[in-house]
């Protein structure tokens, strides 16, 4: 058992890695969605807390955020989420759906991404966007708010994970 504990310790690491590079690409500039090479343990539909808990730390560790976790389902419906003042990452947890992120122009709201995200698939959405997504039956998905801090609007530079 520790060795299949470690395993998953490294793919997380190796995980964060590509994440952080992924968010110095997109980050404040536009929505984006990111297939990981490496799964992170939080990101099964059945993700214990100290799982969610060790995404959150590692997340705002890389960003200089507060960072806050939430479960989704989908139930073959659609949701539809406001514009917030945070990052947000959409991961894609089971089933798939087809989300819709927009930005707006002179005040009327137009589509600027449309994608559809299957199981272990990443979307970011910038700060004041709104979005929505069209479910399966059997979407989950993990919510991951990446709130200011410090020293808002910035990524900390790739850091160097040992």
């Amino acid at each position: 058992m520790p060795e299949r504990q470690g395993a998953a310790a490294e793919a997380a690491e190796l995980h964060h890695r590509e994440l952080a590079l992924f968010l110095d690409v997109h980050h404040n500039r536009s929505p984006g969605v990111f297939w990981p090479d490496h799964e992170h343990p939080a990101y099964r539909p059945a993700a214990r807390a100290a799982e969610l808990d060790l995404l959150a730390n590692r997340l705002g560790h890389l960003t200089g955020y507060t960072v806050h976790t939430v479960h989704g389902a989908g139930e073959g419906r659609e949701v539809r989420y406001e514009a917030v003042d945070s990052h947000v990452m959409v991961h894609q947890t089971a089933g798939a759906g087809e989300w819709y992120v927009a930005g707006s122009a002179n005040a009327v709201p137009v589509i600027t991404l449309r994608c559809r995200l299957r199981a272990g698939e990443i979307l970011y959405v910038p700060p004041r966007c709104t979005w929505r997504a069209e479910l399966s039956p059997t979407s989950q998905y993990l919510l991951s708010y990446l709130g200011p801090a410090a020293s808002p609007g910035t990524v900390a530079e790739t850091p160097e994970i040992s």
